[in-house]
């Protein structure tokens, strides 16, 4: 007799809905990762030939970042999320 292998339960368990934990984590991330990319952008026009220090620009925006996200979640971020939100 054969048995039906098949993952019902865990197809089940994806559509759940999240915890509301990782809800405000993933509006938070979101809303960083876009203020991130909006600051790199002016950063990029601003400093084309103009011989400023990019590097100390782009990690003042990372660090912003993250102070704005221990702010909002009351905790430090993950490399990971630092990953995910900032490539």
């Amino acid at each position: 007799m054969a048995t039906n292998t098949t993952n019902a339960g865990a197809a089940a368990a994806t559509n759940t809905p999240a915890p509301a934990e990782d809800i405000k984590l993933k509006q938070v991330m979101d809303k960083l990762e876009a203020e991130g990319m909006k600051k790199t952008a002016v950063l990029l026009n601003q400093s084309s030939g103009a011989g400023g220090s990019v590097q100390e620009a782009v990690l003042s925006i990372l660090q912003s970042g993250g102070d704005e996200f221990e702010k909002q979640m009351g905790r430090k971020m993950t490399y990971g999320e630092m990953r995910e939100m900032y490539g």
